[in-house]
C-alpha cells in the first residue's frame, strides 16, 4: 500500500508517541511497540519487509498468533498483517488524545452545562415561569 497524503510525519510532541519510529530488533521489542501502537489513538504506518506500507488504525494485536489487525481508510474490510512482515512501526497519524485529559473534558462539560442552564433560565423568565 502506498503512503496516503493525508498522513504526515509530524514533529515529536512531548508525552506522545506521535512521530516516533520503531525498528524492532527482537520479538520482545516488536511486542512492546505493537502494544504502544494499540494504545495509540491515531493511525500508524507499518513498513513491511517487501517495501510496501500499511497505514491505518490498529484495533487489535495478538502476540500469540503474531497478527496485527488494522482499519485502513482505503479498504472496506480490516487488514491483517503478520508480525513477521513488519520491519518498522511509525506513529504517523495525529495523536487524537494528545493534550486531552479528564480535567479538560470536565471543564468543557461544566461550561456547556452552565451555558445551557443560563439559556433555560432566560427562556423560563421570558415565558413568565420564574
Amino acid at each position: 500500500m502506498s503512503h496516503d497524503s493525508q498522513h504526515h510525519h509530524p514533529a515529536i510532541k512531548p508525552n506522545s508517541c506521535e512521530g516516533l519510529r520503531y525498528k524492532p530488533s527482537s520479538d520482545a521489542e516488536l511486542h512492546k511497540a505493537m502494544d504502544q501502537a494499540f494504545d495509540y489513538r491515531g493511525d500508524i504506518t507499518l513498513k513491511l519487509r517487501n517495501g510496501s506500507e500499511c497505514i491505518g488504525f490498529l484495533y487489535n494485536r495478538d502476540h500469540a498468533s503474531g497478527r496485527a489487525d488494522l482499519f485502513v481508510a482505503s479498504q472496506p474490510t480490516p487488514v491483517f498483517v503478520r508480525y513477521s512482515e513488519v520491519e518498522e512501526i511509525v506513529f504517523s497519524g495525529d495523536d487524537m488524545a494528545f493534550g486531552k485529559s479528564w480535567d479538560d473534558w470536565a471543564d468543557k462539560n461544566s461550561h456547556e452545562r452552565k451555558a445551557e442552564a443560563e439559556a433555560l433560565r432566560r427562556e423560563s423568565e421570558k415565558l413568565g415561569h420564574l
